[in-house]
């Protein structure tokens, strides 16, 4: 059976607030004043009467229930002054559920986490990133992408790839050449999405066999890519991109 969620809050003391009320994400809505003239207008404020001004807060929006008031007439907005203000009592807009949609959609889509780029002291630092590799030469490319991406990110320079099976070069053969460039620091990211024999086991291994050969390197060996909510969000996109092209045809 089907499960509806409701996203209208019926117990809150306002509702409701504004007419065909479908989402109440956004209480307030934080484009306020748009400006839009098709969703509202400046107005000047009517006047506060003394026995409105001993019984109620500063100011009371238009058209939202106050309990021991009734409803205020329309385009009246009650302030400290004569200034204009904003009215949008009408606009239900930011209540629609399609909008709240769009507004996450786009914030999914254009959220970037900000990155702590390393002190220019950290040059001798070297970063493996650790894939497992494809005996399909132009599967392994993707690899070249990551790399450079996170290089730009993190403005270092001594990022590799490295490939556990399949596909050179190893982690040894990088490892050697990151040492020889005078890393005393090498960062191990094992590009793995489950914590399988090969993260828990295997590449522990070959990381003990490397700081045999290389004493005077500092190993630090990281989380893999594991259950992190920004593959979620990446799974969600490829669904809605998938929808969309159906919704298409």
């Amino acid at each position: 059976m089907k499960q509806n969620t409701s996203r209208v809050n019926k117990a809150c003391r306002y509702f409701p607030c504004h007419i065909k009320l479908e989402d109440c994400i956004f209480c307030y809505c934080p484009f306020y004043p748009c400006g839009d003239s098709k969703r509202g207008n400046f107005i000047h404020p009517r006047p506060k009467s003394a026995a409105f001004r001993a019984r109620q807060p500063d100011f009371v929006l238009a058209g939202m229930q106050c309990g021991r008031l009734s409803i205020p007439p329309v385009g009246s907005i009650y302030t400290r002054d004569k200034r204009k203000v904003w009215s949008c009592q009408n606009c239900n807009w930011i209540h629609q559920k399609s909008v709240v949609d769009e507004i996450f959609t786009l914030i999914r889509d254009r959220y970037k986490p900000q990155t702590i780029k390393p002190k220019a002291e950290n040059s001798k630092t070297g970063v493996i990133i650790l894939s497992h590799g494809s005996k399909l030469k132009n599967a392994n490319n993707t690899m070249f992408t990551i790399v450079n991406t996170v290089k730009k990110e993190l403005g270092l320079k001594n990022i590799l790839s490295a490939y556990l099976q399949f596909h050179q070069p190893d982690l040894a053969k990088t490892v050697r050449r990151l040492a020889a460039k005078g890393c005393k620091k090498i960062i191990i990211v094992p590009f793995f999405l489950f914590k399988g024999n090969h993260v828990s086991l295997d590449v522990p291994k070959a990381i003990k066999e490397e700081k045999a050969k290389h004493p005077q390197v500092n190993f630090i060996y990281t989380h893999n890519l594991g259950p992190d909510t920004r593959l979620s969000e990446i799974v969600i996109n490829r669904i809605s991109e998938a929808i969309k092209c159906t919704q298409k045809k």
